[in-house]
């Protein structure tokens, strides 16, 4: 079953998401926890309206959508954002992520729900203790669902052991993202576009970020970061 929609939101969605990341100033001591729940109810909403939009993206530039996937992506990144706010529930800092255990949590997640009964798909987490601004954490949750989802959908070929690999480290004041898989591969650069793609590109600007070209033969996905937004 196919689903034919049309939706102009694209704008909307760049405008949305600059504006819920601005009228929520960070913060960067400690509060009470009353307070660090009134912040994450109000992020919650803001964040409930991305993934509407990112939906509505992905209805609006597909000419025919297969439901089965759809709902995968879908799933994937309502679970990318709950999980962020499952942590801050968890914690006294209301603006930062421990991105280890973040990653962790989202891969296996993502795992649950896009693999069949006996598939194997193995994530090698990378990466050392970093602790991320909240909206950073959220974009790259997004950027990682986005990565997996593609790999899974073009560049595995019938492999009995499928392994992505992400990794994150900080740097001289900027972070570095490392993503791949050992699937069949594409360079970045000449793979045609597609809505992932344009998605993820349009995460990383809001990052700040700048991609790293990358000629190897597995998928391979780089950029880096500063490591303050504000």
């Amino acid at each position: 079953m196919t689903l034919y929609v049309a939706i102009n939101t694209k704008i909307k969605f760049t405008r949305f998401w600059l504006n819920s990341n601005t009228t929520s100033k960070s913060v960067n001591t400690v509060l009470p926890k009353d307070l660090i729940l009134q912040e994450i109810h109000h992020r919650i909403k803001n964040n409930l309206q991305i993934i509407i939009s990112l939906m509505n993206i992905e209805l609006e530039e597909g000419q025919s959508i297969n439901i089965e996937e759809f709902v995968k992506k879908s799933q994937t990144n309502i679970v990318s954002i709950a999980l962020i706010h499952k942590i801050l529930s968890e914690t006294n800092d209301s603006n930062r992520i421990d991105f280890k255990t973040y990653l962790t949590e989202l891969t296996n997640n993502i795992k649950a729900i896009i693999t069949i009964s006996g598939e194997t798909l193995l994530f090698k987490i990378d990466t050392n203790n970093i602790e991320l601004e909240t909206k950073a954490a959220i974009n790259l949750g997004l950027i990682v669902n986005e990565l997996i989802m593609n790999s899974y959908k073009y560049a595995f070929d019938n492999q009995d052991e499928k392994i992505i690999t992400i990794s994150i480290y900080e740097n001289n004041g900027q972070y570095e993202f490392h993503y791949c898989d050992n699937g069949k591969g594409y360079i970045v650069e000449k793979k045609p576009n597609t809505i992932g793609m344009n998605i993820i590109d349009m995460l990383i600007k809001q990052l700040r970020g700048i991609r790293i070209s990358n000629q190897d033969i597995s998928t391979h996905y780089n950029f880096n970061f500063p490591n303050h937004l504000n």
